[in-house]
């Protein structure tokens, strides 16, 4: 992941761009990991398909 894109500054300087992720994508985007990665996405022009996480200690899948 590229910082400059992915950091919180640019997200906090973004909330245009942070708002339409929510639009597209859903609250879900809140988390800053889950932002960095979408912009980051936008930022190069790639498509976004989905975000998840898995939590290694519980092993349990998040979306």
């Amino acid at each position: 992941m590229n910082d400059t894109i992915a950091s919180a500054n640019t997200r906090t300087a973004n909330a245009t761009y942070v708002r339409g992720l929510h639009g597209e994508l859903g609250r879900g985007v809140e988390k800053s990991g889950a932002c960095g990665f979408g912009l980051t996405c936008y930022g190069l022009g790639t498509a976004l398909v989905k975000i998840a996480t898995v939590n290694i200690k519980q092993k349990q899948f998040k979306q």
